[in-house]
């Protein structure tokens, strides 16, 4: 009802827009009044300060591909929704853009949204950034940026968003959003083996773990810079301030252990104790010789060993280990 009143009150030609981005600021508009605007994905939502509880009055955002890059086939679904809007807003990137810049193969939409501190998925190229709509705020703030905070409203801003954190500040009004992008290839098989290699081998003494499986996986979403419990990035306003996610001094229950990554992760950093709970066979003996313990079998495991060189324990009772 909120964003219905904003876009209601606003001149219904756009006409205090700049003259290009009239066409997508009205797209926009109907866009957010149709009813059909897709839901928040949960990775886009935990970076969202209402967390896209709220729809699009706390903020909502999708992402448009560029029609030029698509195969044939089902197109996705935003694209679906608003096939007017995506030729719009790919028409626009060239008209606003610096000379010379590739066509974005995506784009991200949002409407009244704030984002936290955070940084973007890998992009082939810089991000071009900007707002349009009726609003007083928002401005962008970019890590290092010793211009502090931006205006994005027909201000576009070009910043690598994979590797400098960035986030909004507070606004009133109608605020629509354009990030225009082109994500980088996911890593291929042999890539995510290579990483998870050098981030076992890191580790003292180095984990073991099964190359060609979902090891692989679990090693890079734990242990990567920014793993998956490294708590929120600093100057996120849905934490309270010096809230610390350290598992030092805890004592920690890790039920579905796997190969015992994350107790190795948590009694590394300090934890107190560690009470791992891993029934599959397989996973515990590997869970076992990463934590240093004897095998159920009998016999001392070498951590590091490649999981065929693991002795399977009889059963999967919780196992036990501190610092």
């Amino acid at each position: 009802a909120r964003v219905r009143a904003l876009i209601a009150a606003a001149p219904p030609d756009a006409a205090n827009a700049p003259p290009e981005y009239r066409e997508v600021l009205r797209l926009l508009r109907l866009a957010a009044t149709s009813g059909l605007w897709p839901p928040t994905t949960a990775a886009r939502a935990r970076v969202l300060h209402g967390c896209g509880l709220s729809g699009l009055a706390g903020g909502a955002t999708f992402t448009l591909a560029n029609p030029s890059s698509l195969r044939k086939g089902r197109p996705p679904r935003a694209n679906a929704a608003f096939p007017e809007l995506a030729r719009a807003v790919f028409a626009l990137e060239p008209a606003v853009a610096p000379r010379g810049r590739k066509p974005s193969t995506q784009c991200a939409v949002s409407c009244n949204a704030t984002f936290v501190p955070h940084t973007s998925p890998p992009s082939l190229d810089l991000s071009l950034l900007v707002g349009l709509g009726d609003h007083h705020g928002g401005g962008v703030a970019v890590e290092g940026d010793a211009s502090a905070i931006r205006s994005v409203r027909y201000k576009p801003l070009l910043f690598d968003a994979s590797r400098r954190a960035h986030w909004s500040l507070p606004f009133s009004g109608e605020l629509f959003t354009l990030s225009w992008f082109t994500p980088a290839e996911p890593p291929g098989t042999a890539a995510l083996e290579a990483r998870a290699a050098r981030l076992a081998a890191e580790r003292d003494p180095p984990l073991a773990f099964r190359h060609g499986s979902t090891d692989s996986n679990v090693l890079c979403e734990l242990l990567s810079p920014r793993g998956v419990y490294s708590g929120p990035p600093p100057g996120d306003p849905r934490w309270p301030a010096g809230l610390s996610f350290s598992p030092r001094g805890h004592v920690l229950l890790d039920v579905g252990a796997q190969i015992g990554v994350f107790s190795r992760m948590a009694l590394d950093a300090g934890a107190a104790r560690v009470i791992a709970v891993e029934p599959e066979p397989t996973n515990a003996a590997l869970c076992r010789a990463n934590l240093g313990l004897p095998s159920a079998a009998g016999g001392a495991p070498r951590a590091g060993a490649q999981g065929s060189e693991c002795p399977l324990p009889a059963d999967g009772a919780p196992t036990e280990c501190g610092a």
